[in-house]
């Protein structure tokens, strides 16, 4: 598969959330970027809120704000 699908896809409420591995991209429902997070660790997961969300990596949960 090409590296540039993304891993898994959430949604929540009005925000969609890509996993690329590396990278987490939140976007809302009108196609606006409105987080992007980059890590130097494969995340395996990501919980999304309305107003935060959790990087989930192999053994650490990193919470940030959108």
């Amino acid at each position: 598969l090409n590296s540039d699908l993304p891993k898994s896809v959430i949604v929540s409420g009005d925000n969609m959330a890509f996993n690329l591995g590396n990278e987490v991209r939140i976007v809302n429902s009108s196609g606006w970027l409105v987080k992007k997070y980059t890590s130097s660790k494969q995340i395996t997961n990501v919980v999304l809120g309305d107003d935060i969300a959790g990087i989930v990596y192999k053994n650490k949960i990193e919470i940030i704000e959108l």
